[in-house]
């Protein structure tokens, strides 16, 4: 199955990809990723793999998200070194993050919400709405860290 199939068949990213203008958005990025990666060590998921994701977590993965889980799901060189993000711990991460707002007394992640990153396990990066929003240990609320996934890796790698 090709990564094209894989986004037409995915519930979550299937409207997106659908219209004119967000399918041009997310070939740009795709594109920016692959050019990005071009001279450094990584490795993607396959379509399959970010299928079955979407299946199993149907929030919305927004499909920059995806093209990120393709292009480096599994090793993405210097983009968020020190944390945990990859494919293989989504699971365990979706679950810790859980554990942190209970042991913090907060309410819980909001509905439609998917967890991308934790970083030395005090504070965590999750997916809600197309939004990347941020938890801190000790916080009472969330922080909005930007508007899309696409904005939140262009911001990770400008700060590097």
């Amino acid at each position: 199955m090709g990564m094209i199939e894989v986004f037409l068949s995915c519930p979550t990213s299937a409207n997106v990809v659908g219209q004119a203008d967000g399918g041009h958005f997310r070939m740009t990025f795709r594109r920016e990723l692959e050019e990005f990666y071009r001279h450094q060590r990584h490795e993607g998921c396959t379509a399959s793999e970010v299928h079955e994701l979407c299946q199993k977590y149907p929030v919305g993965l927004p499909p920059e998200y995806c093209d990120f889980l393709i292009v480096a799901g599994r090793h993405a060189g210097a983009f968020l070194l020190g944390t945990d993000y990859t494919y293989g711990q989504l699971d365990d991460l979706q679950e810790y993050a859980r554990s942190l707002l209970e042991q913090n007394a907060v309410a819980g992640l909001p509905d439609q919400s998917f967890v991308v990153a934790v970083h030395q396990g005090y504070q965590f990066y999750f997916l809600n709405n197309g939004r990347v929003m941020f938890y801190m240990e000790g916080a009472e609320d969330f922080v909005e860290k930007a508007s899309s996934f696409a904005e939140f890796f262009r911001f990770v790698v400008r700060s590097k």
